[in-house]
C-alpha cells in the first residue's frame, strides 16, 4: 500500500495492490487510519488488486462510516475492479437501497436503480 498526498495536503490516494485478502487487514485498517489523519479526502485505487476477500469488503465499510464520523470524504477511485466485483456481488455486499448506517446516501455498494 502506498499513500501519496497532494501538495495542498487536503487530498490523498491510497494504492492497493496483488492480494488484499486476511492476510493484509491489519496493514490495511492501520494505513486507512493514518491517511484519515493526514488528509480530508482520500481515494482509494484498486486498479492493481489481484486477489481480494470478505475482509477487504468489511474494512472499505468501516472505513466509509469511518470517514463519515470524522467528517471526511472517502472515493473509490473510477470503476470496481473485476475481482472485487465479483467478490462484493457473491458476498451479497451490492444493494440497491439506502444503508442504514450512511447518512450520506452515497454507500459503496449502492448499484444504480435503487432508492
Amino acid at each position: 500500500m502506498k499513500l501519496t498526498i497532494e501538495p495542498d495536503g487536503r487530498r490523498g490516494t491510497l494504492v492497493l495492490r496483488g492480494a488484499q485478502t486476511i492476510g493484509q487487514a491489519h496493514a490495511l485498517k492501520e494505513s486507512l487510519l493514518d491517511a484519515f489523519q493526514k488528509v480530508e479526502e482520500l481515494e482509494i485505487d484498486m486498479d492493481a488488486i489481484t486477489e481480494a476477500d470478505l475482509s477487504l469488503l468489511q474494512l472499505l465499510c468501516a472505513a466509509h462510516r469511518t470517514s463519515q464520523e470524522l467528517r471526511k470524504k472517502l472515493f473509490i477511485k473510477r470503476r470496481w475492479p473485476e475481482v472485487l466485483e465479483k467478490t462484493a456481488g457473491s458476498a451479497g455486499f451490492f444493494q440497491h437501497r439506502r444503508c442504514q448506517f450512511n447518512l450520506e446516501n452515497d454507500c459503496l455498494w449502492r448499484k444504480e436503480g435503487g432508492e
